[in-house]
């Protein structure tokens, strides 16, 4: 997914209110083009993706975490998933216990038909225990640190940042959410 494309999100009665609000002050700008502005619960907002995250702060909650809707895409993703206090309970160097739900939740994503990138800081023989310790806790991934090879064609090199549709990461903007409601934002359930 790409930031220019378009989404449909349905709205709960925060992003109704949200989309109506910011609606209203662009009428009051451009007197000259209607802005809809009497959106309400159940509702389909329809824009593209950065507008949406823009207007919903970060793109899956309102200001306050009240949740506005979901982000519907029909199509797999490359996913990009952080290990350190994301995917377990530790802190770097050590490794805790499995985050509560996570490798269900990774199961059923690879079920989905997405792409899973381990995206981590950790080399060498660090990387090497978290590859081990995902196997053995039957976390299910694609890649390590590297990109998707449809990914590197795209984009013409092999840059250090991942290229992902979603990245998940315990230090999101927001904190991370549960491994359950993970889930949802991502299959629209």
């Amino acid at each position: 997914m790409d930031l220019n494309d378009t989404v449909r999100v349905t709205l709960t009665s925060k992003g109704a209110e949200i989309i109506n609000a910011e609606n209203k002050e662009m009428a009051g700008k451009f007197r000259s083009v209607y802005f809809k502005h009497d959106y309400k619960d159940g509702d389909h907002y329809q824009s593209q993706l950065h507008d949406v995250m823009y207007l919903f702060g970060g793109g899956y909650c309102a200001p306050g975490g009240e949740k506005f809707g979901t982000i519907k895409n029909g199509t797999t993703m490359i996913i990009a998933i952080d290990f350190d206090g994301t995917l377990h309970t530790g802190t770097w160097p050590s490794i805790g216990e499995p985050m509560p739900w996570a490798a269900d939740t990774m199961r059923r994503l690879k079920a989905d038909g997405h792409y899973l990138i381990i995206w981590s800081c950790r080399e060498r023989r660090e990387q090497t225990a978290m590859i081990n310790w995902l196997l053995e806790h039957g976390f299910p991934f694609d890649r390590v640190n590297d990109h998707h090879p449809e990914a590197i064609a795209q984009y013409g090199g092999d840059a250090r940042k991942v290229a992902a549709d979603i990245y998940i990461d315990d230090r999101n903007l927001g904190g991370l959410p549960d491994w359950d409601e993970i889930y949802k934002i991502i299959s629209g359930s």
